[in-house]
């Protein structure tokens, strides 16, 4: 590329980023491509910059760093990024969909931020922002996947003991039964809670990723968890079936 077409795109960016000077436009554009190398003398190697006009004007605008985590709220996302290299953005535009559909459509609004709480989702997502400058709009960016930190489980709907007394850690007496219970949406694993007496500390005694377990006669009670766990269940008697 030409010195003169080279001297013509900094003007452009000059103009279209007033921030900038012209030394920094010039490096916006070598730095928009991949260096290739030519033979130098006495066996070197030569690095020269492949300026990319439209890669460099779309990297100049775009937000950059943009990342997405856990957020403290149950079925949201936290979503942070950094201004455009050449200038602030005077607003943002977030879009997203389910993933792992694509985003489409113009998004939200989210104004002159670098940070945002995505909030009332229940699936996975794939998202994208755009800066909007006093000039105009930059493309979207790249897409990025963020899942949203899940909420903890609805309580346990039903619980019922299935079959007759058995045998479980005492090899002399039937002191177990098999409960059973409902399945709860988002739930990864199941905690339970036995007792002999009437107090319940609180504190699982068994951890199960099935929906049945044995429990042994006394005081059981059963909750739903992922990250979280929901509320437990009522406290079940834990005793021989009928005509045991």
């Amino acid at each position: 590329m030409s010195a003169p077409i080279i001297t013509g795109l900094i003007a452009r960016f000059v103009d279209r980023f007033p921030a900038l000077s012209g030394v920094q436009a010039g490096q916006q554009l070598i730095d928009s491509g991949a260096a290739f190398t030519v033979a130098g003398p006495n066996n070197t190697t030569v690095a020269i910059p492949r300026v990319q006009p439209v890669a460099a004007f779309k990297l100049a605008t775009l937000p950059r760093n943009i990342a997405a985590g856990a957020a403290p709220t149950c079925g949201a996302v936290n979503l942070s990024w950094q201004a455009p290299l050449a200038q602030p953005g005077a607003n943002y535009h977030l879009r997203f969909a389910t993933s792992p559909a694509q985003p489409s459509g113009n998004g939200q609004s989210l104004g002159a931020v670098n940070s945002f709480v995505l909030t009332g989702l229940s699936a996975p997502i794939v998202l994208q922002i755009r800066t909007q400058d006093s000039v105009g709009l930059s493309e979207w960016s790249d897409s990025i996947a963020a899942t949203p930190t899940p909420c903890a489980p609805a309580a346990i709907a039903s619980i019922q003991f299935v079959g007759p007394s058995s045998q479980c850690g005492d090899l002399t007496y039937l002191n177990c039964r098999t409960v059973q219970w409902s399945s709860a949406a988002n739930a990864t694993r199941y905690e339970l809670e036995h007792t002999f007496s009437t107090v319940f500390t609180g504190r699982p005694t068994q951890t199960v990723i099935t929906t049945s377990d044995s429990v042994r006669y006394g005081l059981v009670k059963i909750r739903a968890c992922n990250t979280a766990c929901g509320p437990w269940s009522e406290t079940l008697s834990v005793g021989p079936g009928p005509n045991e």
